[in-house]
């Protein structure tokens, strides 16, 4: 039985401080079969976090272990260990203790059975950005050892920024994700996830568990080739951009194809490997029409309504699309032009609204500091109207608020050194998690 970590209340005078501080970055792991030891009930959980304005904080980590009578001392000393190492993008090689003049620091945190450890204040700088977490029991790592976790101080999203949870379908052991693009959520939580090399869009309840599929590979209404974004409307209904198909479909939660339109070509009904779809309160479907370089919107039942950007420089290559609902605005991706554009909703005006173009660090080049993008792609925004993107080759996700002054980064990280992450698609669930697909690696991301 987990016993619990020691209360850190005592260290801090401040109810909300503690309050702050207990719900900032934990993770837990627990084994009862992967190792090749007979363990039984094996856990340990390790929180790191940060206290009050986040200039100081704690570190603290605990671990249970079988009785004496258990396995794991029948085999030796029954010992667990954990290390919490900094992955500073210039430092890939680390060992025990403090290297000053870098931003690394690890820690041997547990060193045998039901041992508690509390580091007292450290400064903020020595635990902010991503950490690598190594768990073993008898020299062998846990199930889910080594991971990664986020830490970012300066999130204005949250105090931290961490990895709670991937999804891969292998280790579902039902299927592989193969280059997935699209994430959506339904009012319900339920995800939705754009499969795209496997031709189908996964289904995973609230909790992350793998449900059904829809969809399979194929021309003829209800198939679908190599969709790409997707996002669930007011009805809850599932819109996807069948993008091999030239065309958009839409889906009740069983899979049932309510709407199929759109066809290959250059008028202005049809589309050209349409990438992304957003929907708007009034029903209308916003669709990134990207070998044409424009918006394309459509009514909820499939008819051309309008488009912005065909005849004009606004819009080259654009990828991701949301629908800001504060402000009326579509906020789309363009990623040869390497920018966020903002666009009016209004008819009438085909132009743009608001480009960030009084942001110059933002658009208009291709780079890799805050505010500088390279090929982005997947986007959308929360209840704030914070537009979340994925900066795609810069291997990270970036956050602006509602007025377009950016606001934070974290990288996504990547668990082989010889394969770079690629943030394709991006939503914000009903509880407040973020959800970022990994093209590259075959994976989901929860923050």
């Amino acid at each position: 039985m987990m016993n619990g970590p020691p209360d850190v209340r005592s260290s801090y005078k401040d109810e909300d401080v503690y309050k702050l501080a207990s719900q900032l970055a934990t993770f837990n792991v627990s084994n009862t079969s992967s190792l090749a030891l007979p363990v039984d009930d094996f856990q340990a959980q390790f929180t790191l976090g940060a206290v009050g304005d986040s200039s100081s904080g704690y570190l603290s980590g605990y671990s249970d272990l079988p009785s004496s009578s258990g396995a794991a001392s029948k085999s030796g000393s029954g010992s667990s260990s954990a290390s919490l190492s900094h992955m500073d993008d210039d430092l890939r090689q680390h060992g025990n203790g403090r290297k000053h003049g870098s931003r690394q620091r690890a820690f041997d945190m547990l060193t045998s059975s039901k041992e508690y450890l509390q580091l007292g204040d450290i400064s903020t700088q020595d635990f902010v950005g991503v950490y690598k977490a190594s768990i073993t029991l008898n020299g062998t790592h846990v199930s889910g050892s080594p991971c990664t976790i986020m830490v970012d101080a300066q999130h204005k999203y949250q105090a931290v920024s961490y990895v709670k949870a991937v999804i891969e379908g292998d280790l579902m052991k039902t299927f592989t994700f193969s280059e997935p693009w699209g994430v959506c959520c339904d009012t319900a939580g339920v995800v939705f996830i754009s499969d795209r090399g496997n031709h189908t869009i996964r289904v995973f309840k609230p909790n992350y568990v793998y449900s059904h599929c829809i969809g399979s590979h194929g021309t003829m209404p209800g198939e679908l080739n190599k969709p790409a974004g997707i996002t669930c409307d007011d009805q809850d209904h599932v819109v996807v951009a069948d993008k091999d198909n030239h065309r958009i479909q839409v889906f009740d939660i069983q899979g049932q194809v309510l709407l199929a339109f759109g066809e290959q070509g250059h008028n202005c009904h049809q589309l050209n490997y349409p990438w992304d779809v957003a929907t708007e309160p009034q029903g209308s479907i916003l669709v990134t029409d990207s070998r044409k370089g424009r918006v394309a919107i459509f009514s909820g039942d499939g008819i051309f309504l309008r488009d912005i950007g065909a005849d004009s420089q606004i819009l080259r290559n654009p990828r991701g699309i949301c629908y800001r609902s504060q402000d009326d605005k579509i906020i789309t991706t363009d990623m040869t032009k390497h920018q966020i554009i903002v666009l009016d909703l209004t008819p009438g005006n085909s132009g743009a609204d608001t480009s960030l173009s009084n942001h110059p660090s933002l658009i208009g080049r291709k780079g890799s500091n805050p505010n500088e993008l390279n090929r982005p792609q997947g986007i959308t925004c929360d209840q704030e109207g914070n537009v979340i993107v994925c900066d795609s080759r810069n291997c990270r996700i970036q956050i602006f608020d509602a007025d377009a002054n950016y606001v934070n980064h974290w990288p996504v990280p990547s668990p082989e050194p010889s394969r770079q992450a690629q943030p394709a698609g991006v939503a914000v669930t009903p509880a407040g998690n973020i959800l970022v697909v990994d093209a590259e690696l075959n994976r989901v991301l929860i923050y």
